[in-house]
């Protein structure tokens, strides 16, 4: 099939268009927006899967087959484009943790000042 932007229009919700020059690559539509997806049957575990490119119109026929092409690529050398960024995010939300730990022991808590005032106020008379 070969893109058209009045079909791509009138698609109803659950509805998809799939392009023949370009395997996996795909346009569904939702209530109200139509999203370009890349759909792939994973290399490490042979499971089907679907990464979400962006949403049409914003980003046209040739900028989504571009990004197609970058993430048939990163599949065809053997990697899975959903895992890695799964992993990322779980990087990334490691790396926010260690840091939010990191803060807290050095943070200035209610009870720091309490100390600092009766040590520095309040036991010192005696």
């Amino acid at each position: 099939m070969q893109f058209d932007a009045r079909t791509a229009k009138a698609l109803q919700p659950g509805q998809h268009m799939a392009f023949d020059d370009y395997p996996g690559l795909r346009l569904s539509a939702m209530a109200k927006v139509r999203t370009w997806f890349y759909r792939y049957r994973s290399t490490v575990d042979g499971r089907l899967r679907q990464v979400s490119i962006g949403h049409w119109p914003s980003m046209s026929f040739p900028a989504a087959i571009v990004a197609w092409e970058a993430l048939k690529n990163q599949r065809d050398s053997g990697s899975d484009p959903v895992l890695e960024a799964k992993q990322a995010k779980l990087e990334a939300k490691a790396l926010i943790l260690k840091r939010e730990a990191a803060n807290s022991e050095n943070a200035y808590t209610v009870r720091v000042l309490c100390d600092e005032y009766l040590t520095g106020h309040v036991w010192s008379y005696n």
